[in-house]
């Protein structure tokens, strides 16, 4: 009898463990990618957000997007670890746009510096990033790599 109840029980909790696994979303591509390129991705020009270190996520996306699209709607925020970069905490934000969804990757770096951010493609959640048009012609970098 015990046997089958050990049985049971691990089958049960090998259910509840492998189910509650969810499938990597976009942001969770784009941290993995990221990470793999060993600091690689942080090359690059970044445009100035000058906002107070108390902005709100909504007004950091919305400085960021305001050059790129007319529309957009928040549809995830989180804070994530990206490997290779110190202090590595930043906060993605995937964001439906009217020219597709994209992830909004930003931290506050400093009164000097103000807010560091990047715009991915989330369909591709790799490396490529969109470059801000801040005096430049917008456009797509090219894939790193790493």
């Amino acid at each position: 009898m015990k046997p089958k109840l050990i049985l049971g029980l691990a089958l049960v909790l090998s259910g509840v463990l492998f189910g509650c696994a969810t499938k990597p979303d976009s942001i969770d591509r784009l941290v993995n990618s990221l990470s793999s390129s060993h600091g690689l991705w942080q090359n690059g020009l970044s445009p100035v957000i000058e906002l107070p270190a108390t902005a709100s996520t909504e007004e950091v996306v919305s400085k960021v997007l305001e050059r790129q699209v007319t529309s957009y709607k928040i549809l995830k925020v989180r804070h994530v670890h990206i490997q290779g970069s110190l202090p590595d905490l930043y906060t993605a934000v995937n964001v439906e746009t009217n020219v597709g969804e994209k992830i909004v990757l930003f931290k506050y770096e400093g009164q000097a510096v103000g807010w560091w951010s990047r715009i991915y493609d989330a369909k591709t959640s790799s490396n490529r990033k969109i470059e801000l048009g801040y005096g430049r012609s917008p456009g797509i970098f090219p894939e790193a790599n790493p």
